[in-house]
């Protein structure tokens, strides 16, 4: 296992005032390895009810070491949308994430995600 999301209850998702879509909150935990390029966030999960895969992600952590970044998948779909970048900062320069288990400081991250889907 590498990356795991939770939605929030679904009373909180928030409809937004674009027509078609609706935005859902959750949080992200890593465990496990980390593989280069990213590990994929799979949103076939309770709470997302979208049948469609997402058309934006935006993903933060506490952990000033470390950045995540979305990277859609070039067909996208809910079990398999894209996946979760990390890059390391503690490294001199900057880079991403090297391929074995997750730091400490990844692990122990709050992380959270905000997704805009399609509403169907």
């Amino acid at each position: 296992m590498a990356v795991t999301l939770t939605i929030s209850n679904a009373n909180e998702f928030n409809q937004t005032n674009q027509p078609g879509v609706i935005t859902y909150y959750g949080t992200v935990v890593a465990s496990g390895t980390y593989a280069a390029g990213g590990n994929t966030l799979a949103m076939n999960v309770a709470n997302f009810r979208s049948s469609k895969a997402p058309v934006w992600v935006n993903i933060t952590g506490k952990a000033a070491a470390y950045r995540y970044i979305w990277v859609p998948a070039t067909t996208p779909t809910v079990a398999s949308p894209g996946t979760i970048k990390v890059i390391d900062y503690t490294a001199a320069p900057a880079a991403e994430l090297a391929d074995g288990a997750y730091p400490a400081a990844v692990t122990d991250d709050v992380i959270t995600v905000q997704i805009i889907a399609p509403n169907r």
